[in-house]
């Protein structure tokens, strides 16, 4: 299988210092070793705003970036420069993203009779 398609973790950057660039990719290492590897191809720098483990992530990137490809931005040629798009997709993908997050405290909360779900929306609230 190709290498690429092996990453288990979904993320979400943003290219600095023009933050109207955000970058939704897979990696199955660190995201932050993955912002190194496209900071070797393109002027700035990609910083990490999000990260979550999940089951399928090439597939969820795929259909990520089939669904927001008008907003698709190609600023540069190389590493990972088709995965760049304008801000607002930033907007709709890090609500998904807590949302997974969510759902997996709330099973460990289901598994092992925690509430922890419960005391970080108590923050919120």
């Amino acid at each position: 299988m190709n290498k690429s398609k092996t990453g288990h973790i979904l993320y979400l950057m943003v290219h600095f210092p023009f933050v109207w660039w955000w970058k939704i990719g897979i990696t199955g290492k660190t995201a932050k070793g993955r912002a190194k590897q496209v900071d070797r191809a393109v002027f700035g720098r990609p910083v990490v705003v999000m990260v979550v483990p999940i089951p399928g992530a090439y597939l969820i990137e795929q259909d990520l970036h089939r669904r927001f490809r008008f907003f698709n931005c190609r600023f540069y040629k190389g590493d990972g420069s088709t995965e760049f798009f304008w801000f607002p997709v930033a907007v709709l993908v890090l609500p998904f993203m807590v949302a997974v997050w969510a759902g997996y405290i709330r099973g460990i909360d289901l598994i092992f009779g925690t509430h922890i779900f419960e005391f970080i929306i108590s923050i919120f609230i």
